[in-house]
């Protein structure tokens, strides 16, 4: 019985911990009109991340941006400046697990404690207005890093994906 239940608790925490995944947010501005923005250029950002994560993450942007059909200009020509900035923090994350119920089924056992470190990365995508040079729309999305750079390319994916789903906002 207690094998089928740490079976079942397994079986949960890595269902909650899909679930749990990803966080993306956006926001704007709700009195921007976005069916004038058709262009875009890149500003450079201060925060890139790697350079190969540059890449795919500039790659995961233009195409959210392409498919929206927004074209990719030249800075001085452009509707849109568009920029990403990336950060790191290494997380812990400490688990405790009670294997015994002591004498009338409460307090003591034995507790054993698990402890994580992992790295949680937070990218946050900016389009501003390059004639107004405002703000316009913000997306931002917070994942795990996994070392294995396939993995981490679908986040990038997805994470965009998630971001552009509803651009251009709609009013109302």
């Amino acid at each position: 019985m207690k094998c089928i239940s740490f079976f079942v608790t397994v079986l949960l925490l890595c269902t909650a911990s899909s679930v749990l995944g990803q966080k993306v947010a956006v926001d704007w501005d709700h009195d921007a009109d976005f069916s004038k923005y058709k262009t875009y250029a890149w500003i450079e950002s201060q925060n890139p991340g790697s350079e190969l994560a540059a890449k795919r993450i500039v790659a995961a942007i233009e195409s959210q941006l392409t498919a929206r059909g927004l074209q990719k200009a030249q800075w001085g020509d452009a509707d849109l400046g568009v920029v990403y900035n990336v950060g790191a923090k290494e997380r812990v994350s400490v688990q405790g697990y009670n294997y015994g119920y002591g004498r009338y089924r409460w307090g003591g056992g034995t507790v054993r404690y698990d402890t994580t470190t992992y790295t949680e990365a937070t990218a946050v995508v900016d389009l501003v207005d390059a004639k107004a040079h405002s703000l316009v729309w913000r997306g931002t999305a917070s994942d795990t890093v996994s070392d294995n750079p396939e993995k981490n390319t679908k986040k990038i994916e997805k994470a965009a994906e998630k971001m552009f789903k509803k651009y251009p906002p709609r009013k109302g």
